[in-house]
């Protein structure tokens, strides 16, 4: 089992994890976790990243609100590119 020494940086008190522990459980610099105390050790889990459906997102929606100022220019502006249906223009 790897073993890590804990070192003051600023304010707190942070661990190197070894890499190859971290690819274990799909970790990086950056994710996520919650630490937690059980029974006297340190644990610590992956938050999971959140998965969002279209139809829960567009659920949020008030589709009856009137489009803003700026909402209509969007949808008015004309294709420059290769946006979908601009070929149809």
């Amino acid at each position: 089992m790897p073993t890590a020494t804990l070192r003051t940086v600023g304010g707190s008190i942070v661990i190197a994890i070894p890499k190859r522990l971290l690819e274990m459980v799909q970790l990086q610099a950056g994710s996520k976790v919650d630490i937690n105390v059980e029974q006297g050790h340190l644990v610590v889990i992956p938050q999971k990243k959140r998965r969002y459906m279209l139809s829960d997102l567009l659920a949020q929606c008030d589709h009856s609100l009137p489009l803003t100022v700026e909402e209509q220019e969007w949808l008015e502006t004309p294709a420059v590119g290769l946006e979908y249906g601009a070929e149809n223009h």
